[in-house]
């Protein structure tokens, strides 16, 4: 049976959730970041429902609601949402909008924090590798200070009695006066350039290495904070799964409720819970 005119069939609808879908699941592909847009995009909309639920005035928009609902159809819970406005103006109950509310905020949370350690990890991968470009700097420079100096000798050569930079001790390089003789290229005394050699092999240890063991730990402490970002997110949601029907037994309880009454809002809840799901699951 066709469609009347001004609705969408049945079969539009589907074709339209589906190419939806196929759109949220590339967003989500690109992980926290994906996942932040959506859920705050989700977040926007269920406040927009549950405005209109409650009232609100300009809230009962009949585009932005099919919008609404139409990304939070996309959802198991919520999959007829969308239809049952189309065919008979009926929103969905507030129950599990609150309680996906709450879910959904703690997913936000979550990529919001993922989105922030992602970004702090590409500066501490940048600074590992500054520190390691400094540390080839250094040493080359050092190796340039030394290749500067004579030639060095045969391996089976044996020290003299004169004394040459490559049979001197640490000590007699340090001295200005022993190799003072032993010019080094550029004009500059044998001692000057190793002596500075020295420096530079040093400060690529006391600073450039240091620097790489730094970034290399704060990397390390991005990945513990994804772990302990999840554990939030995950109590987040189990809160907000449980405390929206309990909350609502307590209101009814403080309002005067019977205690005839009391198994019936129980089933409520429940009901409240099956329609978002039990298992919570954080990206």
């Amino acid at each position: 049976e066709p469609a009347a005119a001004g609705t969408v069939s049945d079969k539009d609808a589907v074709g339209k959730k589906k190419e939806l879908c196929k759109l949220l699941a590339k967003l989500r592909g690109l992980d926290d970041f994906g996942v932040k847009v959506l859920t705050e995009e989700r977040l926007t909309k269920i406040n927009a429902i549950l405005g209109a639920l409650g009232g609100e005035p300009g809230a009962g928009n009949q585009g932005e609601l099919e919008t609404g609902l139409a990304l939070i159809s996309t959802s198991s819970q919520f999959a007829q949402v969308l239809t049952r406005y189309q065919k008979a103006k009926k929103l969905p109950p507030v129950e599990p909008l609150l309680i996906d509310k709450g879910i959904t905020t703690a997913q936000l949370n979550y990529a919001q924090a993922g989105v922030q350690l992602a970004e702090s990890r590409v500066q501490y991968a940048q600074d590992y590798e500054a520190a390691t470009q400094l540390e080839v700097l250094l040493l080359a420079r050092a190796k340039a200070e030394i290749a500067a100096l004579k030639p060095p000798p045969a391996a089976e050569t044996k020290c003299g009695e004169k004394l040459t930079v490559f049979c001197a001790s640490v000590s007699d390089l340090m001295d200005q006066k022993k190799l003072a003789k032993e010019a080094g290229g550029g004009g500059e005394s044998a001692n000057r350039r190793v002596y500075r050699a020295l420096a530079l092999v040093s400060e690529s240890y006391s600073v450039a290495r240091d620097r790489q063991v730094e970034a290399a730990l704060r990397m390390i402490d991005t990945e513990y904070r994804v772990g302990l970002s999840r554990s939030e997110a995950s109590l987040a949601s189990w809160d907000a799964l449980l405390s929206v029907p309990v909350n609502q037994l307590k209101e009814y309880h403080l309002g005067g409720t019977k205690v005839s009454d009391v198994a019936t809002l129980a089933v409520q809840a429940v009901q409240a819970l099956a329609a978002v799901g039990i298992a919570v699951r954080i990206p």
